[in-house]
C-alpha cells in the first residue's frame, strides 16, 4: 500500500484498486482527543459525537464528496450482507458487508484490528466493502460476499480485485483452541494454514489475512488480482486504531470504495 496525505488526512491506498475511488484511513487529521486521537470515524467508542461528525465531515472532503455519501452499517460480526441502492438502505442495518453497483456510494466499514476487504469488478462495475473480524472470517463473510456478487451482478471472479487492509497480524493475535476448533470445522485441514500453535502455552494464532483470501481464491479469484496490505495495526498504533494494544479505549479507522 502507500500512504498519501490529501487536505491534512492520511489515506492508505492499494496498487490493485489504484483505478478505482478507495481508501484505508490513518487515525491522523481528524479532531478528536486523546485516547480517540485524532480521525476516529465511529460513535460507539465513547468519542463525542460532534468530533466524529466532523471527522467524517473532514474524510468526505479529502475524497470530494458528501458526508451522506460515506456510508456505514453497523457492525456485528456477523457474515450479514447489505446491498445498496441508495443512501436510505444502511439506515439501521446491522451488517459486516455492503455491496452496490451504484456510482457515487461510498461503501466503508471500520476497524481497530479486524480485517478490511475492499473488493471491486471493474467489468461488472460492482464494489463491496467487507469487515472480517475472527467471526466474520469463520463464517465466511468474504466468500458469501463474493457468491452475492455473482448472483446478483452476473460477476465473474477472474475480473475481482480484493484488497485485504491493515488489521492485526498472525503474531500478534493470540486466540484460544475453541476459536481454532470453530475455524477447523468450516476450514477442514486448511486450517493448517492458517493457524500457528504454540505448544507450551496452548495459544493459537490465526492469520486472518490467509483465511480471507483463501476464501477469495477458493472462489476463483486470481491471486495476482489479491493485495494483502502486510500492515499490522497492533505493530503500528501511531498510525492506525488498535483495540488490542489500546485495550479498546481506542478510536476507528474506516476503510471505503466508491464506483465513480
Amino acid at each position: 500500500m502507500k500512504n498519501v496525505v490529501t487536505n491534512g488526512i492520511s489515506l492508505w491506498k492499494f496498487k490493485v484498486l489504484e483505478d478505482q475511488v478507495h481508501f484505508v484511513t490513518g487515525r491522523l487529521g481528524g479532531v478528536s482527543p486523546a485516547p480517540y486521537d485524532s480521525l476516529n470515524l465511529s460513535f460507539t467508542t465513547g468519542d463525542d459525537a460532534e468530533n466524529v461528525i466532523e471527522n467524517r465531515r473532514l474524510l468526505a472532503l479529502s475524497i470530494g464528496i458528501m458526508p451522506e455519501n460515506l456510508l456505514f452499517v453497523s457492525q456485528c460480526h456477523s457474515n450479514e450482507i447489505v446491498l445498496v441502492n441508495s443512501n436510505a438502505d444502511v439506515v439501521g442495518k446491522n451488517a459486516d458487508a455492503l455491496l452496490t453497483n451504484v456510482p457515487g456510494l461510498c461503501l466503508c466499514v471500520m476497524g481497530a484490528d479486524c480485517v478490511p476487504v475492499l473488493v471491486y469488478d471493474p467489468n461488472k462495475r460492482v464494489a463491496a466493502a467487507i469487515h472480517a473480524g475472527w467471526k466474520g472470517t469463520v463464517a465466511s463473510i468474504t466468500s458469501k460476499t463474493l457468491e452475492t456478487m455473482q448472483l446478483y451482478f452476473g460477476c465473474r471472479m477472474q475480473d475481482v480485485k480484493i484488497g485485504i487492509g491493515p488489521s492485526i497480524s498472525q503474531d500478534k493475535y493470540e486466540v484460544g483452541v475453541e476459536v481454532y476448533e470453530q475455524f477447523k470445522t468450516n476450514f477442514g485441514t486448511d486450517v493448517e494454514r492458517i493457524f500457528k500453535h504454540h505448544v507450551d502455552s496452548g495459544k493459537y494464532f490465526p492469520d486472518l489475512w490467509m483465511a480471507n483470501k483463501m476464501q477469495a481464491m477458493k472462489m476463483g479469484v486470481r491471486e495476482k488480482n489479491i493485495e494483502i496490505s502486510e500492515i499490522c495495526t497492533f505493530s503500528n498504533p501511531n498510525d492506525f486504531f488498535s483495540a488490542r494494544f489500546f485495550k479498546n479505549q481506542t478510536g476507528r479507522f474506516a476503510a471505503g470504495i466508491m464506483i465513480s
